[in-house]
């Protein structure tokens, strides 16, 4: 299988790998950290592998429902842009800004028109975060 990264709730990862490159990224703090800890480990020469017949029992959003879905977007937005162009090829990151002014626009109409209001309000905020270089854990 080609394409793969270990999903961080199910992930058993060999010390190896952080001597060599790190800890995940803390620009992170939700969601995306465990593709880039998965990218940079293969860029570093690291194979990611699944293991077949395992089952782990893992509870969906146990952690993050606490969150609440607009922080969640929010996060989101940011994280797959940071991503992006951290790792997109060179492509993708020229798409970056003209997606963000899409994104930007549609958010702010849904906002005038009352559509959605506290989730664009929440993308708009991960979308503004990235291009202010606010990173890491939000704080409320």
């Amino acid at each position: 299988v080609s394409n793969i990264y270990a999903i961080g709730g199910a992930a058993a990862i060999s010390s190896d790998v952080f001597e060599k490159i790190g800890l995940m990224d803390e620009n992170y703090f939700l969601y995306f950290e465990d593709a880039d800890l998965s990218l940079t480990a293969a860029q570093a020469g690291f194979s990611i592998g699944i293991a077949e017949g395992v089952f782990i029992k893992h509870k969906v959003s146990a952690s993050t429902k606490k969150l609440g879905s607009p922080l969640l977007l929010r996060y989101h937005y940011r994280n797959a842009l940071y991503f992006n162009r951290k790792f997109g090829p060179w492509w993708v990151q020229i798409l970056l800004w003209p997606w963000s002014i899409w994104i930007i626009k549609k958010q702010i109409i849904k906002l005038i028109f009352g559509i959605e209001k506290e989730r664009s309000q929440a993308i708009l905020n991960g979308v503004f975060d990235f291009y202010k270089d606010k990173m890491g854990k939000i704080g409320n």
